[in-house]
C-alpha cells in the first residue's frame, strides 16, 4: 500500500455506489454542501466543467492493473470515460511529401538566355536536356569548372487531396542563388553576390497559389554559380502542410483561464512542430518519418534529444522516438554516435578525432525513460539498452584525459552552447559534459532495471555514484557555492555558466551545494534577470545582455534542464515562477515582435516576426543575438524552444507530473484561476482530464474535476494539502483541502 493514510474513496457519476466505495447514504454530509469536506461530489449527470467528450467506453478488461490504494476497488461496471483514438495519421503524413532528390532535367545557360527562351514555362520541351540529381553539385556531376547559370527543370503530379493546403517548396542548399518557377509563374528569389549564397541554408517558399492538384505540374530553377561546385547538392522536396485541427484531439488541450495567450502559443509551438516533421528517404536511410529542428539539413543528437522532450505529450500524433532511432541506426560497431548526419545522404559530416570527437551531450537514455515514464511503454528499452551501454563505452574511451583526473571534456560546438567562454579548459574536465555522464549513467539503470537487468543496473547506480564523487572533488567550488569547468592546470576556470544547471538533474550536489546553487539562480545580479536564465552569469565581464547567443542568451534546453532539475530538487516556487517568466517574455516576444529590420538576417526578412525565437535576450523583451552579436536568431525555432510553451506549460505552469508505469499523476496546485488539461495522457488507450476551478483569496479547498478512462492514483501538493488520492474511471469531483500557510 502506498500510503499509509485512510485514503477517501471517490464516488463516480453513477447511480450505484461502486464496489469498494460506500454510498452517498454513508458518507455524513455537510451542512452546506451536502457532501463530506475533503471528498467528491457526485456529478449530477449536467455536462462537466471541462468540455471534454469523454468518447467511447473501455471494456473493463482493458483497464490495466494500477497501485490506487485499499480504498478504491473499482468495480466491473465502472464507466470508462475519456477514451480516446489511438491511430495518428500516419499514412496522410507520408503521402504529404515528394521526394524531389532525383529526376531533374538540367541544361547549362552561360549566355543568360534560358528564360527569354522559355525555359521556365511548363510546355517547353526539355527531352534532349540531360539528367541530374539534387543531392550533388553540377561540378561532381560531369560540368567541371563550370560558373554561371543553370537551368533544372522536374515534373511533378500533385495528388488531388492536396488541394486548399499549404504546400512548400524547400531546398536545403543551392550553390549559390536561384529563381523559383511554378507552372512558368515566377515565386521567389534567393541568394545575392557576392556574400549572400544559400549554399549551406535551407530555403523554403509557399507554392500552393501556382499549383494545381491532381495534375501535373512543371518546376523550374535557374541557378547562378559564382564559384565552387554549383546547383542543387542537398535534400530538395516538396511538402504539403496537413491541416493540424482535425488531429488536435490526439494532444493534450491546456485549459489557464487567467492567461490565455500562453495557451495560444502553446498551440502555435505545436503547429510549428507539426510543420517540420521529416521524412526519410533512400539516400538517409532515416526512419520513414520522424522530427526535425527544421533550420538546415542535418539532424542533431542535441536538437533532436530535447525535441523529444516536449513532443512525448504528441506521443499519439507524432513520430517521436524514432527520431533518436535515427542516430541509433548510424552507430558504429565500436559504440560511436555522431552528433549531426546529412539529411541528403544519412552520412557523418567529418572524421572524429580527439581535437573534436563530433558528440554531442550525453542525452539519449535521459529521453528514453522520460518518454517510458510517461507514456507507460518500455517495450524498446531492452532494444536501446545495448546502444546506450556501447555509445557510454565510447565516450569513456575517448573525452576524458589525463589533464581531466577521469571527467569529460567537450568542444564548444559538440557541448551545444557555442562560444560559452571556458577559459583554459581545453580538453581538461567540462562541468555540463562529466555532470551528463552523470545523469546518463543514472538513466541507463533505470533502463536496464526496466529491461530485466537488475545486476547491469546496480552496476550503471556505482558508476554513477563514483562520477559524482568525482564532480564533485574536482569542480565543486566551496567557496563560490559553483561548480566549474576546469582548467588545464587543475584550477577552477571561476565562469559562472549554464553547465552547472546540469548539477539537480545529476543529482550531484548535496542539499547545502543545492542550496548554493538555487541562491545563485535566484540572484538578479546573477542569473535572475528580467529573463531568466541567463546562460552566463550577468556578473561575467564577458556577458551580453542582448544575447550574443550562449554568452548570456536565454535557451529553451538549459531553461529546460534547470528548471526541471529545480522542481526535482524540492525548489518548486522557484522553478514555477522561472516556467513563468520564461513562458510570458516568450509570449511577450510573440506579441511584440522586433521592428528593427536591420538586425535581422538577410535570409531571415519575411516580414512576419511574430514567432517563436531560437534564443532570447535576458535583459530585454526581444530575441536574442547570435554568435555574431549583431543579428537576431532565428525564427520559428520549434525545434526544442517548444519545450516552454508546450512541456513547462504543463509540467510546471500547469504542475502535472505523469508516471504512467507507476499508475500515477502529480499536479502541483499553485494557481487561483481555473486550470488543468484535458486529453492528458495516462498509458496507452487511456487519458485523463484534470481542471481545478477558480477560487478566491483565502478559500480553504479547491474543486477538482476529473474525468478518466482508467484507474489511478492522483496525488496533489502545492498549495493543496499532499496527499493521495485514489481514482477510478469515470467522472468525479474532488474537493481538496489547501494546506495551512
Amino acid at each position: 500500500m502506498r500510503n499509509p493514510l485512510p485514503l477517501p474513496c471517490l464516488t463516480l457519476t453513477i447511480a450505484v455506489a461502486l464496489a469498494g466505495c460506500p454510498s452517498d447514504a454513508d458518507q455524513a454530509p455537510d451542512a452546506d454542501t451536502g457532501a463530506p469536506e475533503d471528498t467528491v461530489v457526485p456529478d449530477t449527470g449536467a455536462p462537466n466543467d471541462t468540455g471534454e467528450d469523454p468518447g467511447d467506453a473501455f471494456t473493463p478488461d482493458t483497464l490495466p492493473d494500477a497501485d490506487v490504494g485499499d480504498d478504491a476497488v473499482c468495480g466491473a461496471d465502472d464507466p470508462a470515460d475519456g477514451a480516446f483514438p489511438e491511430a495518428a495519421p500516419t499514412a496522410d503524413l507520408l503521402a504529404s511529401f515528394v521526394d524531389l532528390n532525383h529526376g531533374w532535367r538540367f541544361h547549362t545557360d552561360p549566355d543568360g538566355a534560358g528564360e527569354a527562351a522559355g525555359w521556365a514555362t511548363p510546355g517547353f520541351d526539355d527531352g534532349a536536356w540531360e539528367t541530374l540529381s539534387a543531392t550533388a553539385t553540377w561540378e561532381d556531376q560531369g560540368h567541371p569548372g563550370y560558373d554561371g547559370d543553370g537551368w533544372y527543370r522536374r515534373a511533378v503530379d500533385i495528388p488531388a487531396d492536396w488541394d486548399g493546403d499549404p504546400v512548400i517548396f524547400e531546398a536545403n542548399g543551392v550553390d549559390d542563388a536561384y529563381d523559383l518557377w511554378v507552372n512558368g509563374v515566377w515565386v521567389a528569389h534567393h541568394g545575392d553576390a557576392p556574400d549572400a549564397s544559400v549554399w549551406s541554408l535551407t530555403t523554403k517558399d509557399r507554392v500552393e497559389a501556382q499549383l494545381v492538384a491532381g495534375q501535373q505540374n512543371v518546376l523550374a530553377l535557374r541557378v547562378r554559380d559564382w564559384g565552387g561546385g554549383g546547383g542543387l547538392w542537398r535534400k530538395t522536396l516538396l511538402r504539403r502542410v496537413l491541416p493540424l485541427a482535425p488531429y488536435e484531439d490526439l494532444l493534450p488541450s491546456p485549459i489557464l483561464d487567467g492567461e490565455p495567450a500562453l495557451v495560444d502559443l502553446y498551440w502555435r509551438a505545436w503547429g510549428m512542430a507539426w510543420a517540420k516533421i521529416g521524412r526519410g528517404t533512400a539516400d538517409n536511410g532515416f526512419a520513414p518519418l520522424y522530427l526535425d529542428e527544421g533550420f538546415n539539413e542535418q539532424i542533431y543528437q542535441w536538437d533532436s534529444s530535447f525535441i523529444c522532450l516536449f513532443a512525448r505529450y504528441g506521443a499519439r500524433l507524432l513520430p517521436v522516438m524514432a527520431t533518436l532511432d535515427d542516430f541509433y541506426a548510424k552507430q558504429r560497431p565500436d559504440g560511436y554516435i555522431q552528433r549531426v548526419y546529412s539529411e541528403t545522404t544519412g552520412g557523418e559530416l567529418a572524421e572524429p578525432s580527439a581535437d573534436e570527437p563530433m558528440v554531442n551531450p550525453p542525452l539519449f537514455s535521459w529521453v528514453e525513460w522520460e518518454y517510458a515514464r510517461f507514456t507507460g511503454d518500455t517495450s524498446r528499452l531492452a532494444g536501446v539498452l545495448p546502444h546506450l551501454t556501447a555509445y557510454d563505452a565510447w565516450l569513456d574511451a575517448n573525452l576524458r584525459t589525463g589533464t581531466g583526473q577521469g571527467l569529460y571534456y567537450q568542444t564548444e560546438l559538440g557541448s551545444g552552447m557555442d562560444n560559452t567562454p571556458r577559459g583554459d579548459s581545453w580538453q581538461s574536465a567540462w562541468v555540463d559534459m562529466s555532470l551528463q555522464q552523470v545523469l546518463s549513467a543514472r538513466m541507463i539503470a533505470r533502463v536496464a532495471d526496466a529491461s530485466g537487468d537488475a545486476d547491469a543496473a546496480a552496476s550503471w547506480v556505482a558508476k554513477a555514484e563514483a562520477r559524482a564523487a568525482l564532480v564533485d572533488s574536482l569542480l565543486w567550488d566551496d567557496n563560490d557555492g559553483w561548480y566549474y569547468d576546469m582548467k588545464v592546470n587543475g584550477e577552477h576556470t571561476g565562469i559562472r555558466h549554464a553547465g552547472a544547471f546540469w548539477a539537480f538533474l545529476a543529482e550531484v550536489a548535496t542539499p547545502a551545494q543545492a542550496d548554493r546553487v538555487a541562491d545563485h539562480l535566484a540572484n538578479p545580479e546573477e542569473f535572475w534577470r528580467a529573463h531568466p536564465f541567463p546562460t552566463l552569469s550577468a556578473r561575467d565581464p564577458l556577458y551580453d545582455p542582448n544575447g550574443h547567443y550562449w554568452r548570456g542568451g536565454v535557451w529553451a534546453p538549459t531553461n529546460y534542464a534547470a528548471i526541471r532539475g529545480l522542481a526535482q530538487a524540492g525548489y518548486d516556487a522557484l522553478a514555477y515562477d522561472a516556467a513563468l517568466a520564461h513562458v510570458r517574455t516568450m509570449r511577450a516576444v510573440y506579441d511584440a515582435p522586433p521592428t528593427d529590420t536591420d538586425r535581422l538576417a538577410p535570409q531571415e526578412r519575411d516580414g512576419d516576426y511574430a514567432t517563436i525565437w531560437e534564443c532570447y535576450a535576458p535583459d530585454a523583451t526581444t530575441p536574442c543575438t547570435r554568435w555574431d552579436a549583431t543579428y537576431y536568431g532565428r525564427q520559428d525555432f520549434v525545434g526544442w524552444s517548444g519545450l516552454g510553451p508546450i512541456a513547462l506549460l504543463i509540467e510546471e505552469i500547469l504542475g502535472l507530473d505523469v508516471d504512467a508505469l507507476d499508475g500515477r499523476v502529480t499536479w502541483r496546485i499553485r494557481r487561483t484561476d481555473r486550470h488543468g488539461v484535458e486529453r492528458l495522457p495516462l498509458g496507452a488507450g487511456h487519458q485523463v482530464s484534470l481542471v481545478a476551478d477558480a477560487r478566491a483569496a483565502g478559500a480553504t479547498e479547491v474543486v477538482v474535476h476529473v474525468t478518466a478512462s482508467r484507474a489511478f492514483t492522483l496525488h496533489v501538493a502545492g498549495a493543496a494539502t499532499p496527499r493521495d488520492y485514489p481514482i477510478c474511471p469515470g467522472t468525479s469531483t474532488l474537493r481538496v483541502p489547501l494546506a495551512t500557510p
